[in-house]
């Protein structure tokens, strides 16, 4: 019975993206935030058919929003790592710095 319990709340918390990053694109769907280790390919979108998907060249990584949980056992999908809706939403590039920051003061 206890095993029960806990089985129909794990199941509970896996509908409603408990425990993952997740992010709401609409009233009805949770999606979360998936990536993968290459490059998007052209015209790559998430699982609305809207949203582009996010390339981040620091990390060589594509990130797009996907309905299934990112690596779920039945998700036939390259995007498996799970990543801060920030990744599906613009490029974390973090170490290019302008030439003109970089310059040495005369």
């Amino acid at each position: 019975l206890l095993l029960l319990a806990f089985l129909s709340c794990s199941a509970a918390a896996l509908r409603h993206g408990i425990g993952s990053a997740s992010q709401e694109l609409s009233t009805d769907t949770t999606y979360y935030c998936c990536c993968k280790p290459k490059k998007c390919e052209d015209g790559a979108v998430g699982s609305d058919k809207n949203t582009l998907a996010v390339y981040t060249p620091d990390e060589n990584r594509c990130c797009k929003f996907k309905k299934k949980r990112c690596g779920a056992l039945f998700a036939f999908s390259a995007y498996k790592e799970s990543k801060g809706k920030e990744y599906c939403e613009t490029s974390q590039v973090t170490r290019y710095t302008p030439a003109a920051v970089n310059a040495p003061q005369r």
